[in-house]
């Protein structure tokens, strides 16, 4: 058994380092494995006996998000192959676009293609079984699937840039008016 690092009352495991890649990114920063090994109070050598690569780290924590947008699916729809397809991808495009609006730091990320898991061959199988269910199959069915994701995608990706254009203007006019209240204060 592998000591624990001074500080910390448990082992460090790969959940613990997506989700706060995740933190990390959802208070605007993109993170450095130095940074994540000083919160985490181990050494970056331990991130690395995790993962690879910081490139998996990041892909984990999308996944982590790619995991609440099928709970809220599932939430709202039901079971999303008895449910109304039409329904299952409108809601789907609403849920991945409020999910990578609340986590809009990590957005331009979501397209990272996830490690094979349970979750990764469920999404498959339900979208394959929705396109199906639309009397499409082979070439179509992938045509159709892949102008849904770009559309899904692509709205998502435009709801976080509008979000940092408006605060960055935002942040411009507030500074704007504080030079002008305060002009002698730099």
């Amino acid at each position: 058994m592998t000591r624990l690092a001074q500080g910390r009352t448990t082992h460090l495991e790969r959940a613990e380092i997506a989700a706060e890649t995740l933190r990390f990114f959802d208070a605007g920063d993109d993170p450095s494995i130095r940074q994540l090994a000083s919160a985490l109070q181990v050494t970056p050598s331990a991130i690395y006996h995790h993962f690879a690569s910081r490139a998996e780290i990041v892909q984990a924590a999308v996944e982590i998000v790619w995991q609440e947008i099928l709970v809220e699916l599932l939430a709202r729809i039901g079971d999303p192959f008895e449910t109304d397809p039409v329904e299952v991808l409108t809601v789907s495009g609403i849920v991945v676009r409020k999910a990578f609006v609340e986590h809009a730091t990590i957005a331009p990320y979501m397209a990272a293609t996830p490690q094979p898991d349970d979750l990764t061959s469920g999404g498959v199988a339900l979208f394959s079984s929705l396109f199906e269910r639309f009397g499409l199959e082979g070439e179509e069915a992938a045509e159709a699937f892949h102008m849904y994701a770009s559309y899904t995608f692509g709205t998502a990706h435009a709801s976080y840039t509008h979000l940092r254009a408006h605060e960055t203007v935002l942040d411009l006019v507030c500074r704007l008016l504080l030079e002008k209240k305060h002009p002698h204060s730099h």
